[in-house]
């Protein structure tokens, strides 16, 4: 997982400044806001620093079950910004050159943006750079709108930008053959000194998100799609998954993909039985052209 550090705007305002001269209807209550938000905005680094104390509620915070103003007017101008700031989310959400989950190592590119403090009740955050992290769709329902957990006195999730903790993490996955059944033994690899504390971190971080049982829906998921292809094809099994581990390049640590991949390697019993699978006679067929069309 990587650490995002590069994606860090400190006190940036660009994204509330680029609503002046928008369209909408409420641009003049916004504007009105605008000096509260970028004040909140400057607190921040040390919110997210402070991941030991809870958070003080937020500037818009609803009262007696009333909804905010405020809150509404924010979440409002993320749900539906106008053209610029929308150019900004959508540079964040989809140009950061990612193929695996900061927050997890889910091995493909996040396509959706987490509020990392919660827009929810800290709404003044929903357009803030800082607070808005590349996350994978499977990360984003887990993670919904908790934040802090009272039993262990800290903030249940790492911060990608602000901390290179997950950055160290990697995985090892053991894969199990018996019976002509699959099986999986997931571990978290640290690949350079932690504290006791930032390990205790990790672990709250890797739990609150499952990452342990999701890893193990990937595997079976993964098996049963290369059983698929082995059936169908003549092909030798060593060969496809050591490309695979190729495709991702030189690593400092494993994803999902490149460990599972690597525990199928270690396993012979189960490249014996994959390369089975494959039919005796296979006669591969040649495709006739019949015709070209536009498209």
């Amino acid at each position: 997982m990587k650490f995002l550090f590069h994606d860090k705007l400190t006190n940036d305002t660009t994204w509330v400044e680029s609503v002046n001269g928008c369209k909408k209807k409420n641009i003049n209550e916004f504007n009105l806001l605008k000096p509260r938000i970028i004040t909140a905005c400057q607190i921040y680094d040390t919110l997210i620093s402070n991941f030991e104390t809870s958070l003080p509620p937020g500037i818009f915070s609803s009262s007696w079950g009333v909804v905010s103003p405020g809150k509404m007017l924010m979440i409002d101008y993320y749900e539906t910004p106008p053209k610029d700031l929308a150019a900004l989310m959508s540079t964040r959400r989809r140009d950061h050159g990612l193929n695996e989950c900061p927050y997890c190592g889910n091995p493909k590119s996040p396509d959706t943006l987490d509020h990392f403090i919660p827009k929810d009740l800290w709404s003044e955050f929903s357009i803030y750079p800082d607070n808005l992290v590349p996350q994978c769709r499977e990360c984003a329902p887990i993670k919904g709108e908790k934040y802090y957990s009272t039993e262990k006195r800290s903030a249940m999730y790492i911060h990608p930008i602000f901390f290179d903790l997950i950055s160290r993490v990697g995985f090892k996955i053991i894969v199990n053959f018996e019976d002509g059944r699959f099986s999986y033994d997931v571990r978290c690899l640290i690949i350079s000194n932690v504290t006791p504390e930032e390990k205790s971190r990790i672990q709250l971080h890797l739990k609150s998100l499952d990452v342990k049982d999701r890893v193990l829906r990937y595997c079976s998921k993964t098996t049963s799609h290369w059983l698929k292809i082995q059936k169908k094809n003549v092909n030798d099994i060593k060969e496809s998954f050591k490309m695979r581990i190729r495709e991702n390049g030189d690593r400092t640590h494993d994803n999902w993909k490149v460990a599972l991949y690597k525990g199928y390697l270690d396993n012979e019993n189960a490249l014996t039985y994959f390369n089975s699978l494959c039919p005796e006679h296979h006669e591969a067929r040649e495709s006739i052209v019949i015709d070209e069309i536009e498209i």
